[in-house]
């Protein structure tokens, strides 16, 4: 009850930014959210070539939780001022709101990385388990690739659940992501 009254407490925009977010996660992936998503990403990819906007990025990022790239970019681009550049791309590309872009972009890969891991998650986490079990492993990298297991387990997880309607549309479109995530 009390994350009831928080929530309720919440200022205005943030509550908006919830109802959205939830809104677009009821509705399937389409080919047309998927193409205009691919034209912004390389939009927004150009403009990066032309700005340091990379390597900052990585100066400034502990890691990566592949099941929310995109809304992590966001919030990395307002953390190192480039959130007004990125909106801009995006919304000459036709979003009204750069988080929506995001959190179309983070359902993309999500269903784009469970389809690539179809049937074989189980035996990926295996590997992953053994690499770290061994005792050939000095005691600092062990502990790397325990926090390496960690997040991939948790991504893992995270795409366990996506819609099979997402994975379905975004298996339609595979050639188009492909050549955009280089897998």
């Amino acid at each position: 009850m009390k994350n009831c009254l928080r929530v309720l407490r919440a200022p205005l925009p943030l509550l908006l930014l919830i109802l959205f977010s939830a809104s677009l996660q009821a509705q399937p992936l389409s080919d047309a959210d998927i193409r205009q998503w691919a034209k912004t990403y390389q939009a927004v990819m150009a403009w990066a070539s032309t700005t340091s906007v990379q390597e900052d990025f990585a100066a400034g990022q502990k890691s990566i939780q592949q099941n929310d790239i995109f809304g992590q970019m966001m919030l990395q681009a307002k953390a190192q001022n480039y959130y007004q550049e990125v909106a801009a791309v995006v919304k000459s590309n036709g979003y009204s709101d750069p988080q929506q872009w995001a959190v179309i972009g983070d359902r993309i890969f999500k269903a784009f990385l469970a389809n690539h891991t179809e049937g074989d998650m189980g035996q990926q986490i295996q590997q992953l388990e053994a690499m770290v079990n061994t005792d050939a492993l000095p005691p600092e990298q062990k502990a790397a690739m325990e926090a390496i297991l960690q997040q991939s387990l948790a991504t893992l997880k995270s795409i366990a659940d996506t819609p099979a309607e997402d994975k379905e549309a975004v298996r339609r479109n595979e050639a188009v992501l492909q050549s955009l995530f280089g897998m």
